[in-house]
């Protein structure tokens, strides 16, 4: 009876200074995982990222209603530090837009392969951050 008195109280005293310990530790925010945004102030454009463990990535992106349609499908990579995230596309296609229109676009797409795009990362909560690049916030939540 002694023995297991002894054993209870040295468990509740070892989970008490664990659980202590924990107290300050806080899981830190990770982007891995699935992320979409809806852009008002560019006409509705729409944005699905997802981010892997390894660090690459895929992204869509449709224009909005009151714009040329078109989605944009991608993949690259993806790093972060605690203020900012940056991605490196290593390839993009474009859909839905006419031969001139597709043209015209194509130039722009290919100068912005692999070259690194990083936006400053706001976190709302530990599934919402804002990402700000050239003065444009985009509010990214995570989805299922």
């Amino acid at each position: 009876m002694i023995i297991v008195r002894m054993w209870l109280r040295y468990f509740f005293i070892t989970s008490a200074l664990v659980a202590l310990s924990c107290m300050g530790c806080k899981k830190p925010r990770t982007f891995i995982g699935t992320w979409q945004t809806t852009t008002a102030t560019q006409g509705g454009a729409d944005s699905k990222m997802t981010f892997n463990p390894d660090h690459t990535m895929s992204f869509t992106a449709k224009n909005g209603p009151t714009q040329m349609p078109y989605t944009l499908t991608g993949f690259g990579t993806w790093s972060s530090t605690e203020k900012d995230l940056t991605v490196t596309p290593a390839s993009m296609t474009l859909d839905g837009l006419n031969p001139v229109a597709k043209a015209r676009m194509e130039p722009y797409l290919q100068a912005s392969v692999s070259k690194p795009q990083t936006g400053v990362v706001i976190w709302k909560s530990d599934d919402e951050f804002i990402c700000r690049k050239a003065g444009v916030d985009q509010d990214f939540k995570r989805v299922p």
